[in-house]
């Protein structure tokens, strides 16, 4: 059953069955697509010899004319899959069409052997789960970095002293076929998808900052995957210095290192002693709480320029959607409201503009490299 033959048309048909799970009949379908009753019979017909979709007995017709069947999708026996690499762990699941999970495993790393495990995934798929790799419609690489899609490097990977390294290789090895993806790409694409997020344009900003752009009903990612550098966007020439070179960068303003130094004095000095993600929690809380107004008034300057580069990204694109990840501490509680009463403030009269908080869970995570292998199957993103 493999994926490359599926022709676009063919495609369009099986999206059509996917979003409807209960089945449709082919003159649904071709009310649905616009194509005439003879070439969905047609393109439905090879959908069922190649497998991807089940047809059902005649049923009955409740006004005159003939019987009909209902037309489903192969969901039993269509199986992807994918990994999602952690900072620490990585997630290796299989699953169906639906998104729902029927097989998962997670596996501790350390950042230097993450390339060797990714050589075992077949084995350990074999030997956990009792399955071939080979029966895996589409397997997806979620990673950290840069993702260059068309030729599977991955730029600025933490678990490679490399450069570049190119993931699209084991393909070849594994004999199925491999997508690859951005981590911040595949959450927005699963909550587009199998989630509550309208399948529309949007701005998805992720826990450190880095971001996904869906223009037009795709991912935008610009040449060689680099699209999506929310944090290095320059908000004060004259800010603090970021790790990209240039200075007054998003991600230097939320640097932990900028952040003792902007708030050395305003809050208590046993908090600079705590770790980086506890501080910035801690900041957050103390903002939600605190009637210093000298603490409120520094860190709502903080958020000012947060609002001002994402109203900048909204007026620049024309967008409708903003959605934040709930792990990034400042998209939270009383900072978030502020957040999002500066965004609608600063940007040039979006009627339609909507700032959504995405709950981030572990089965959200766990789902993602199902999505973007389901993505891939059906011709979106």
């Amino acid at each position: 059953m493999a994926l490359h033959s599926l022709s676009k048309a063919e495609k369009d048909v099986f999206y059509e069955l996917w979003r409807n799970e209960g089945g449709l009949s082919r003159k649904s379908i071709a009310k649905a697509t616009n194509l005439s009753k003879a070439t969905i019979s047609r393109l439905t017909q090879q959908l069922i010899e190649k497998g991807f979709v089940l047809d059902s007995p005649p049923v009955p017709s409740t006004h005159k004319g003939r019987p009909y069947s209902v037309l489903n999708v192969n969901n039993g026996e269509l199986l992807v899959g994918g990994i999602h690499i952690h900072s620490k762990t990585m997630n290796i699941v299989l699953g169906d069409l639906s998104g729902r999970v029927k097989h998962a495993r997670s596996l501790d790393h350390s950042r230097y052997d993450v390339l060797d495990k990714l050589y075992e995934i077949p084995k350990i798929i074999r030997n956990s789960f009792d399955e071939s790799i080979s029966a895996v419609l589409v397997f997806s690489i979620v990673t950290p970095g840069i993702v260059d899609e068309s030729t599977g490097n991955v730029v600025k990977s933490f678990y490679t002293q490399n450069e570049t390294v190119n993931l699209k290789k084991l393909s070849d090895e594994w004999k199925t076929t491999l997508e690859i993806e951005n981590d911040a790409n595949a959450l927005l694409v699963s909550e587009m998808l199998l989630g509550s997020i309208p399948l529309r344009d949007a701005l998805y900003i992720d826990r450190e900052f880095g971001a996904s752009l869906v223009l037009n009903g795709r991912i935008f990612r610009g040449p060689h995957g680099g699209a999506g550098e929310f944090g290095h966007l320059q908000v004060d020439p004259s800010g603090p210095e970021c790790w990209c070179g240039k200075k007054g960068c998003v991600a230097a303003f939320f640097d932990p290192k900028n952040l003792h130094d902007r708030f050395s004095g305003l809050v208590p000095n046993g908090s600079l002693k705590m770790d980086d993600r506890s501080f910035l929690r801690f900041l957050n809380e103390l903002y939600s709480e605190n009637s210093n107004e000298e603490y409120v008034r520094a860190f709502q300057q903080l958020l000012d320029k947060l609002a001002a580069a994402i109203a900048n990204v909204v007026d620049l694109l024309g967008l409708e959607t903003i959605v934040l990840n709930s792990r990034n501490p400042f998209f939270s509680d009383k900072a978030v409201d502020y957040l999002r009463k500066k965004v609608f403030d600063m940007s040039l009269g979006h009627t339609e503009l909507e700032l959504m908080i995405l709950k981030v869970t572990e089965q959200k995570l766990l789902r993602t490299p199902l999505a973007v292998s389901v993505g891939r199957i059906l011709g979106v993103f």
